[in-house]
């Protein structure tokens, strides 16, 4: 064997064995998620099967509902709903956009809303009786009969 062959088969090799450590490293990664996994399959089998782990998402789970139907009561009292349980119970339980929902229910059935006319004070009108002195009053009574 030539000098150049020798170095061929030497560069060869080495390019085996950096490849066989880069399969084993990949291998070992590979087995250890695989390992993992595993064990946190087992834990969530172990976890549903456990009855105080169910009780509790039970619970999250009507706390959420809770919490969505008193955020769409506020909503739709923030808008002036009429009836706002009865519009609760048409609200789907698959909605994620209450909002936009309560928007399209509020074009669709306008009956259920009423306006609030915001006056802010500006309407206030003293009646002429309480301003008035007795003098005046009988002035006045005594005018109107003439």
């Amino acid at each position: 064997m030539d000098k150049k062959e020798v170095k061929i088969n030497k560069l060869t090799l080495k390019k085996v064995e950096r490849e066989k450590e880069i399969g084993e490293r990949i291998f070992g990664t590979a087995s250890k998620v695989k390992s993992i996994e595993q064990t946190d399959n087992k834990n969530i089998q172990t976890q549903s099967q456990n009855p105080d782990i169910q009780a509790l998402q039970r619970e999250i789970m009507e706390l959420k509902t809770e919490n969505r139907k008193i955020k769409a009561s506020a909503a739709l009292d923030k808008l002036g709903c009429i009836k706002t349980d009865l519009v609760i119970k048409a609200l789907p339980d698959d909605c994620e956009d209450i909002q936009g929902w309560i928007d399209t229910f509020k074009e669709e059935n306008e009956f259920l809303f009423k306006e609030y006319n915001s006056t802010h004070g500006g309407s206030y009108k003293p009646t002429q009786s309480t301003n008035l002195s007795p003098t005046e009053i009988m002035n006045n009574y005594i005018r109107g009969i003439m």
